[in-house]
């Protein structure tokens, strides 16, 4: 009898770390979405520019409604949505394509945005290598680094500019768009990537055309395409790495482990890109460790070790050749300890957001690492220090971090584009406009108001429904993603921008829980017979 039990202990932690991932993102997310009912964070109009932060008082009720509409939806598409057939999903899938498309490049053209800030350094980096110029790695011509390279303080940035480099060359340097349209292009595959993980981890039937309606009304991600960084790109890649390891765990072929061989590639791709992308790898191996012991099979343990160091060892490549195209050692750059540091500290913008302390000490100990290391670790202890003798304003500051980032309903999509340059002048009157500073900004603010409210509260009934039926580790791989996430920027520096791409995994799970809300909902409607045959 000990010995049946124990050989089922695997098989009973795996069970147990997947409902702990669940239990940890229903509490997180669920805190999130009981505020969201009666409040909104927002960016101060009357400091658009500085990213300041507001909490304004809402009502729950328009909310609440637009959840009922979303249910009474699920109940008649479960009545007219026909069995699950891959000629269906297919098209489902490329009708969301199309939405993504036609919309982002709608946006990106009309636009014409011109980066601005780092997203504007790596951009200009990246036209002057190309050029033969290296300038910008040996010093820099503002005084806000203190004459210091921008890449003494963030060589991890050099994974963007490698691959900005690459399609300049391609596509010439005069603007770019050619990037913004890498950012569509990254957010159609990321559709298509969670229509895909749709089919193969949602029972419901008809889960794929819930995530279809969800995502045609998700407009944050459209807008962000014209914000020229790695975040898209990056996050597509982290999520197709972890369609690759579903696909590897709900394999029985001999051959399976050939699935974690992409897996590795998209992961170096999504690392390049956006280095936070290792919360991708750092949650894809747990979870292979959870389905080794679901499975109790070992045999895929030593490409763990792959999956986490070759992106870190492909993005140490690209630094070390631009050093050596430069002739500069970069050092190592700000440390995450000096982030952990600023995203423990007030900021003009909101708790844990952007300041000037971590850049200010790296320029104090003229772009010493070690020195500003030593001296951040002294300032951290104080800070703890400080949280720890003052209970009830560590609660409040940890509140206004968490909702400032993810009850922020913009995730500041327009806002990345509205304070920078563009290439075109934007006439008074016009559709972008309108949508920047008219009644249709007025719109869209109340729509994705209406619309995070809803995706947070379909996400927790989601979460719910995934508990009841045990979360295996194929399910629990997208939400330990999103714990991640939600943890680190908790933790370290926070923005609401950082936050869009989880966002768009809120609105996959929120789909599940939807159809389990309108599965719920017991109206006296059936399937055909002949549908419930094939079922």
């Amino acid at each position: 009898m000990i010995e049946k039990r124990n050989s089922r202990l695997p098989e009973r932690l795996a069970g147990f770390g997947g409902a702990a991932v669940g239990l940890l993102c229903l509490l997180l997310f669920g805190y999130v979405a009981l505020y969201a009912l009666t409040q909104t964070s927002v960016i101060d109009p009357e400091n658009f520019g500085g990213e300041v932060i507001l909490y304004l008082t809402d009502g729950p009720l328009p909310t609440l409604l637009l959840v009922t509409a979303y249910i009474l939806l699920a109940v008649v598409l479960y009545r007219f949505t026909p069995p699950r057939r891959a000629l269906y999903d297919h098209i489902l899938t490329g009708v969301v394509v199309a939405f993504a498309l036609g919309c982002g490049f709608s946006w990106i053209f009309l636009t014409q945005s011109a980066p601005g800030a780092d997203s504007g350094t790596v951009f200009d980096t990246a036209c002057r290598v190309i050029a033969g110029d290296f300038t910008d790695f040996h010093t820099s011509n503002n005084d806000f680094y203190g004459n210091i390279s921008y890449y003494r303080f963030y060589p991890f940035q050099l994974g963007y500019v490698f691959l900005s480099e690459l399609v300049y060359r391609l596509c010439g340097t005069e603007t770019a768009l050619p990037m913004q349209v890498v950012n569509v292009l990254a957010l159609a595959a990321l559709y298509a990537g969670l229509m895909q993980l749709a089919r193969r981890l949602f029972d419901a039937r008809w889960g794929t055309t819930l995530l279809a309606v969800l995502l045609v009304g998700c407009f944050q991600p459209i807008f962000f395409c014209a914000f020229t960084y790695g975040n898209l790109p990056g996050f597509a890649a982290g999520l197709w790495a972890g369609y690759m390891v579903v696909r590897y765990m709900q394999s029985e072929h001999r051959r399976r482990l050939l699935w974690l061989l992409p897996a590795a590639g998209l992961l170096v791709l999504a690392v390049v890109a956006k280095y936070n992308n290792m919360i991708w790898a750092l949650a894809l191996v747990l979870c292979l460790l959870l389905d080794a012991l679901r499975r109790r099979c070992w045999h895929a343990l030593p490409l763990l070790p792959v999956l986490l160091l070759l992106p870190l060892l492909t993005q140490q490549a690209i630094i070390f050749s631009y050093e050596q195209r430069s002739g500069v050692d970069l050092g190592d750059g700000v440390s995450q300890l000096i982030y952990l540091r600023d995203g423990l500290s007030e900021s003009n913008m909101a708790p844990g957001w952007y300041n000037d302390l971590g850049k200010s000490l790296f320029v104090d100990c003229e772009g010493d690492a070690d020195a500003a290391n030593t001296l951040a670790k002294e300032d951290l202890l104080l800070r703890l220090e400080e949280l720890a003798d003052d209970p009830e304003y560590t609660v409040d500051f940890f509140r206004k971090k968490l909702l400032s980032q993810w009850n922020e309903p913009s995730y500041e999509c327009l806002w990345v584009s509205q304070v920078k340059g563009h290439y075109v002048e934007i006439p008074e009157g016009s559709l972008v406009d309108n949508i920047y500073n008219g009644a249709l900004n007025r719109g869209l603010h109340d729509w994705f108001n209406l619309y995070q409210g809803a995706v947070l509260v379909l996400f927790c009934a989601g979460v719910v429904g995934l508990l009841r039926r045990r979360i295996d580790p194929a399910t629990a791989t997208l939400l330990t993603v999103l714990l991640g996430g939600g943890l680190y920027h908790l933790l370290f520096e926070g923005k609401s921008q950082y936050i869009l791409t989880y966002f768009i995994l809120l609105v996959f799970f929120a789909a599940y829980g939807l159809g389990c809300l309108g599965q719920a909902i017991r109206l006296p409607i059936q399937l055909p017979k002949k549908w419930r045959k094939q079922r």
